[in-house]
C-alpha cells in the first residue's frame, strides 16, 4: 500500500468516526506529540453532532518521504450534516468545508494529524 493510499484510508476512516460521533476514535488519530491539537479538538468536537460525514473531493495530497519520519499535507472536500453549536448559536444544515490536515507518519507506520484547518469553500485560502 502507498503513502498515499494509507492517507486516503486514514481520512476515510476519520470521516466514519466522525459520522458515528466516536470522538474518542477520532482523537486518537492526533499525532500524541501535540496534545495541544487534541486539546482543541476536545473543546471543538463536542459542539458538533453529525448524521453523516464524508469526504466529496480529496484536492492535493503532498508525501515528503525524505522527511524523518515522514510528513504530508493534504487537502479534501468534506460534506457534514448534523447539528452544531459555535458562539453560542445551534443550527442544523448540511455545511460544506474544505480540511486541510498536515499528517506525521508514526513509529507503527499509521499516519497521525500534527495539525489541521477547515474553512468554507468561498473563503480565501488563508494557509
Amino acid at each position: 500500500i502507498s503513502d498515499r493510499e494509507a492517507i486516503e484510508a486514514t481520512l476515510i476512516k476519520i470521516a466514519q468516526n466522525l459520522k458515528a460521533n466516536n470522538r474518542d476514535a477520532v482523537y486518537a488519530a492526533i499525532h500524541p506529540k501535540v496534545p495541544s491539537l487534541r486539546g482543541q479538538a476536545e473543546s471543538e468536537l463536542p459542539q458538533y453532532t453529525f448524521e453523516d460525514c464524508r469526504i466529496t473531493q480529496i484536492t492535493e495530497t503532498k508525501v515528503d518521504a525524505a522527511a524523518k519520519p515522514k510528513t504530508a499535507v493534504t487537502e479534501f472536500y468534506v460534506a457534514a450534516k448534523g447539528s452544531f453549536r459555535e458562539g453560542g448559536q445551534s443550527y442544523t444544515g448540511d455545511p460544506r468545508r474544505i480540511v486541510k490536515l498536515h499528517l506525521e507518519q508514526d513509529t507503527d507506520g499509521l499516519w497521525k494529524i500534527v495539525d489541521y484547518s477547515h474553512r468554507a469553500p468561498l473563503e480565501a485560502d488563508r494557509n
